[in-house]
């Protein structure tokens, strides 16, 4: 389902995962929208604990 952004605001990680040139993107890298979001909580996670442990 490919959409107009609205550019008065970034679009949320549902709306980018949804969108059919990210899911080709995704899919060219050997991703699906679940291993993306999982791989980002744990980016996000390791970060946290960087930033936490200073």
């Amino acid at each position: 389902m490919s959409r107009t952004w609205n550019c008065r605001r970034e679009p949320t990680l549902k709306e980018l995962l949804e969108d059919d040139v990210m899911r080709l993107a995704m899919r060219s890298a050997g991703l699906d929208a679940e291993t993306f979001k999982l791989q980002l909580r744990e980016a996000a996670e390791r970060m946290r604990a960087d930033i936490e442990a200073r």
